[in-house]
């Protein structure tokens, strides 16, 4: 699995046409290839008034584990009644909770247009995937990215990386067409670094709307990594400015980036 990818979701379905006043199936799917067993899923499913729940759950704890082959819970079907003509939305939330204090969350709308004749349905469609931490801490699922390869013409598919938000939103990495752009390569020097010639330091880091860095991505622990350095250029992240990235609809928001920071003598 790519890291900032999500593996889990929740599927609205409508198998046939539905007509004005008769009942039709919503089959409900959801499951996650990421989570293990002890990660378990609660459903809800918004149905807006214009249509009638005649039988099955709007609201489920599932197993969402593909793993956990003990428990088939979730899958089902809501069998729904449209009693107007207009046009509607389904909305079907999933959120997964560990034991680490970790929680993702997913949703996915599906649309309707009743007619006196016939039924338009569009969906069901994702519009976020987004991980929480200790209740509070929130970052979007980032995507991974096709950027050039070293030492090759070619485009090679990068890991992504998670996105820090500060509330819910409905963007996916998708949608997000321009990334974030820095001007100009940060220098820093140091004079504790103990350095002969610069050096360069990569960081991952989540780039506001606004263009500043908002979080910085924890480095892997390396042993033979020098944390006076590493220190160093992080600090110069908190004057680095990006161009931030936009979406279809030319909307700046929060996006992940990579930056080198120069450390030098």
């Amino acid at each position: 699995m790519q890291s900032g990818e999500a593996y889990f979701g929740v599927g609205l379905r409508i198998g046939v046409t539905p007509h004005l006043g008769e009942v039709f199936p919503l089959r409900v799917t959801a499951e996650s290839a990421q989570h293990a067993g002890d990660c378990p899923g609660r459903v809800r499913i918004a149905i807006p008034a214009g249509i009638e729940v005649v039988k099955g759950d709007t609201a489920r704890d599932v197993h969402v584990s593909i793993r956990d082959m003990k428990h088939i819970d979730s899958e089902w079907l809501v069998f729904l009644r449209p009693v107007r003509t207009g046009q509607y939305q389904i909305r079907g939330t999933l959120s997964i909770s560990c034991p680490n204090g970790t929680g993702d969350e997913t949703e996915t709308l599906l649309d309707l247009t009743m007619r006196q004749d016939t039924t338009i349905v569009f969906g069901g469609y994702p519009t976020r995937f987004e991980r929480v931490y200790g209740g509070s801490q929130r970052f979007r699922y980032g995507g991974v990215r096709a950027a050039p390869g070293e030492g090759t013409t070619g485009l090679v598919i990068k890991p992504g990386h998670m996105v820090f938000i500060d509330r819910s939103e409905r963007v996916l990495s998708d949608d997000v067409v321009d990334h974030p752009e820095i001007a100009a390569v940060p220098t820093v020097h140091c004079g504790k670094c103990g350095l002969a010639a610069p050096t360069e330091v990569r960081f991952f880091v989540t780039v506001g709307n606004k263009g500043d860095v908002t979080w910085v991505e924890p480095r892997p622990a390396l042993a033979e990594e020098d944390t006076v350095l590493v220190a160093t250029a992080k600090e110069a992240l908190k004057t680095v400015r990006f161009v931030p990235a936009r979406t279809k609809q030319g909307l700046a928001v929060a996006d992940w980036a990579e930056v080198d920071v120069v450390v030098a003598p």
